[in-house]
């Protein structure tokens, strides 16, 4: 299953990699692509992940969580 997730507050290539590595700890998720330029992170996952559960996570790690494309 592929999502994009919407996320504001990335502001550079470290905060891209911040997000990836935090999404990657969820289990199910395979694969997260993020991007500071769109404000997106594509995660690819083996298993439905809890749309609350990836606002939770994006909160901890300090972006604001802007909902799914």
């Amino acid at each position: 299953m592929k999502m994009t997730l919407e996320i504001s507050g990335m502001m550079c290539p470290r905060c891209e990699k911040h997000v990836q590595k935090g999404l990657l700890t969820l289990d199910g998720v395979q694969s997260v692509t993020a991007s500071h330029a769109s404000g997106t992170a594509t995660i690819e996952t083996d298993k439905q992940i809890p749309e609350p559960l990836l606002r939770e996570t994006i909160a901890a790690l300090g972006y604001e969580y802007r909902g799914i494309r």
